[in-house]
């Protein structure tokens, strides 16, 4: 009998190796735990930690989150809501009690989410295929590049992606058991991933169709299925209310306005027919998610015989998936952490197509694919990890020059790290992308006194006029150096836009 066989009988031995494979994805992730944000995605990961520092700082207040990036003449404070602060308020709260540095106890949270998904994925694939198949399917998800790397980012993604996941596994029970308990475990884990991130909320769609392949049309007409999915789905959509009303839903939509016209999520309906929008998210998903060994494992899986059923709730997952990207086009356009939810699925169904191929090829064959597999994910994950350290060097020199209540100008045309001076510094301001006639005189009579300039030399080339401008201003600290991603060349300035006062 095969190593992977006795899995199946051997409760000792699969619980020991799914601990090793838990300690595995938990080391892996505390690669870079106390870097500075200025890794992959550093523009959501600062909103986060801003919205931490100020509950550590001022005082957790849930209902009135803020954001240090200012806008017009507004001087602040800016209050700004996305998701619900759930993972915000309890990182805080981590921090107050052991008195660690904000940007480590936040991405140990995370670690801390990605366990737990894991826990609850190895026990629904060991209920729909078996141990092994379990066991492959938690590997697949701790090591899968997307999980690996956002599983640590300072973001409550990993938390809802968690919620998504104990969503399934308790719906699955409750159709298999009709466990009301499980049911309502169940709604409170979609509730949870909603306020997370409120487009969670189409895993409703996935347990809909599993309901309805189990036990037919007329199961969904049950009243308790109704009550429930009204509770799950009230407080998330109260909460997106509520966060339109009070800003801007992180510059989705203006101040007041309505989520369902913020085209920033929604994004036009003819991304729908374009095929570089369906060409970007099949490299994303098949590939850059996973891996394409997953893929493969997965599309085995499907078309093996003997695991063709077992795959039905994973293919139901990848539909409810499909609709979600079908409805935020654009989010799912811009950003690849959107893809997040398909993860599970595609590891699910990859841990069935191994641990069925487990059964008919030499083990040592399993073990090339599992140490190819890991081994592309490290290759593939490496890239988000590398820092460009160019705005946390302008945050500490303007820091250094001035006051806490302070307002600076940030002249930084990067756009993916127009928060990161602001939170670097640890003061209030703007974020400029270029500078025209009158910016500089605009954005002093809003009350900045300071001007901090972080350009490439590339930006300085191509804008002769802004280098001329600045050159107009008293220059009190100024730095130049190999401060961008693999040490691209930085200038970093800061001017006195008081002077004349």
């Amino acid at each position: 009998m095969s190593w992977f066989n006795k899995l199946e009988t051997d409760e000792s031995l699969l619980t020991r190796t799914f601990y090793l494979v838990c300690v595995l994805g938990f080391l892996i992730r505390l690669w870079h735990l106390d870097a500075p944000i200025a890794d992959r995605q550093s523009w959501n990961q600062v909103s986060t930690a801003t919205v931490i520092r100020h509950f550590v700082e001022d005082g957790i207040t849930p209902f009135h989150p803020q954001w240090d990036v200012l806008k017009g003449a507004e001087t602040g404070p800016r209050i700004e809501a996305e998701e619900a602060p759930l993972f915000h308020v309890a990182a805080a709260i981590l921090v107050r009690l052991f008195g660690w540095p904000l940007e480590p106890m936040a991405r140990l949270l995370s670690v801390a989410g990605s366990l737990v998904g894991a826990v609850f994925l190895f026990r629904l694939t060991r209920r729909a295929a078996g141990g092994a198949a379990a066991l492959f399917a938690s590997c697949f998800y701790l090591l899968a590049p997307f999980s690996w790397y956002y599983g640590r980012a300072i973001m409550s993604d990993a938390w809802m992606l968690t919620a998504i996941i104990a969503a399934v596994e308790r719906f699955d029970y409750w159709i298999r058991d009709e466990s009301v308990g499980a049911l309502c475990a169940s709604a409170m884990f979609i509730a949870l991933a909603g306020l997370l991130k409120p487009f969670a909320l189409h895993v409703g769609f996935t347990l809909a169709l599993w309901q309805l392949y189990r036990q037919g049309v007329r199961s969904l007409f049950d009243r308790r299925l109704a009550a429930v999915a009204f509770l799950a789905v009230l407080a998330p959509l109260a909460w997106v209310w509520y966060a339109a009303r009070i800003g801007s839903l992180g510059n989705v939509t203006d101040a007041g306005g309505s989520v369902l016209t913020a085209q920033h999520i929604w994004g036009p309906l003819n991304l729908l027919w374009s095929p570089k929008f369906w060409f970007k998210l099949q490299a994303r998903t098949f590939d850059q998610a996973a891996t394409p060994i997953v893929t493969a494992l997965a599309m085995w899986a499907v078309a093996a015989k003997d695991t063709r059923r077992q795959t039905m709730l994973p293919l139901f997952w990848l539909a409810g998936f499909l609709l979600y990207v079908m409805i935020v086009r654009d989010g799912n356009q811009m950003h690849d952490y959107y893809q997040l939810p398909v993860i599970p699925a595609l590891a699910m169904l990859g841990g069935m197509g191994l641990g069925h191929l487990a059964q008919k090829i030499s083990p040592k064959w399993v073990y090339l694919i599992l140490g190819a597999f890991a081994l592309m994910c490290a290759l593939y994950v490496r890239q988000a990890f590398v820092l460009d350290l160019s705005s946390e060097v302008a945050g500490k020199l303007v820091r250094a020059v001035s006051r806490h209540d302070d307002l600076i100008a940030v002249l930084d045309p990067g756009v993916t790290r127009k928060n990161q001076v602001l939170y670097a510094a640890h003061r209030r301001g703007w974020h400029l992308r270029n500078l025209g006639e009158n910016t500089v005189n605009q954005y002093r009579h809003y009350g900045a006194r300071w001007l901090v300039a972080c350009l490439e030399e590339k930006q300085k080339a191509e804008h002769p006029e802004w280098v001329k401008d600045l050159e107009q201003l008293p220059r009190v600290s100024m730095i130049q150096g190999p401060y961008g991603l693999r040490g691209g060349q930085h200038f970093i300035a800061v001017y006195d836009l008081k002077y004349r006062d």
